[in-house]
């Protein structure tokens, strides 16, 4: 009902997600602390070629060990990809 909705945090009294942004939006605020030098354009591009790699039947281990070889240290390689997956990918 919509008292445990607002108890719960969601419903009509929100005007929102409780946790902020989706879509592109999320994915940019997600990465932004941990890049921000990034521009938002270059971390979508780098997010969709998660997506993508993911489609075309990558592992999620196998996609950050590809930002790993571009740079990334292993703890945000692995974010980087969970992120992608939570905010971009179909």
């Amino acid at each position: 009902d919509a008292g445990a909705q607002a108890c719960m945090g969601g419903g009509p009294f929100g005007g929102g997600d409780t946790y902020g942004p989706r879509g592109e939006a999320g994915f940019v605020q997600d990465n932004k602390r941990y890049f921000p030098q990034t521009s938002p354009d270059v971390l979508l591009r780098a997010g969709y070629a998660v997506c993508k790699g993911l489609a075309n039947g990558g592992s999620p281990s196998g996609m950050k060990a590809e930002l790993m070889k571009s740079g990334m240290d292993e703890t945000n390689a692995g974010a980087f990809v969970m992120s992608a997956q939570m905010y971009l990918c179909p």
